[in-house]
């Protein structure tokens, strides 16, 4: 009896029409909030080579509202990485500086080919280090998917997602492919774009 009800009601929904959406509805937009899609998804490549404390590095533009879903970095290229360390993002518009990740930074000294760097806590967390040495996992109590970080451009000026990371070996040599997934509220004047 139960479940010939249940079959019932679910033809009966599968039977309704779709509601027809209003001019401030967009249906199937790729902004949608990334539990129905993933948003889009930027990536910028980098290499890395200079010395210093801290040396910084422009990844993404941001202009307007954006919401930063996820943002993860793989190694590409490790021809030189005996010293990496206190590896960190932020959003700067120049004079102002935001920690996206904890300001201590993560020790990437070692890195193998496709090691990777993962946000997965909010801005007092440092970015997780998965070295590809070994198969490995990290688990937190966070969904990070659906705990975005907003991001608010300066208005009239310019502002970088940025990687921060301290080296005194000169020889550093290495490439870090970086992915952004990120959502817009507000048309195009919310973007995020690779520099």
């Amino acid at each position: 009896m139960r479940d010939g009800l249940f079959r019932a009601s679910f033809i009966d929904a599968r039977t309704r029409p779709i509601p027809v959406l209003d001019a401030d509805h967009e249906e199937n937009s790729p902004d949608c909030f990334n539990v129905r899609e993933n948003g889009r998804i930027e990536n910028k490549l980098v290499t890395l080579t200079a010395a210093g404390n801290p040396v910084e590095v422009n990844l993404f533009e941001v202009t307007g509202l954006v919401q930063l879903n996820q943002i993860v970095g793989i190694f590409e290229d490790v021809t030189n990485v005996v010293d990496i360390d206190d590896v960190r993002l932020d959003v700067t518009d120049g004079v102002h500086d935001t920690v996206i990740t904890s300001a201590a930074g993560v020790v990437c000294d070692a890195a193998t080919v496709n090691a990777s760097l993962v946000k997965i806590d909010d801005a007092t967390g440092a970015l997780v280090f998965l070295n590809a040495d070994e198969a490995r996992i990290e688990e937190t109590n966070k969904h990070s998917n659906l705990d975005p970080v907003m991001i608010n451009a300066e208005n009239g000026g310019t502002s970088y997602v940025r990687m921060l990371y301290k080296n005194v070996d000169t020889n550093l040599n290495c490439k870090i492919r970086w992915y952004a997934e990120w959502r817009s509220y507000h048309g195009d004047t919310g973007l995020l774009v690779p520099v």
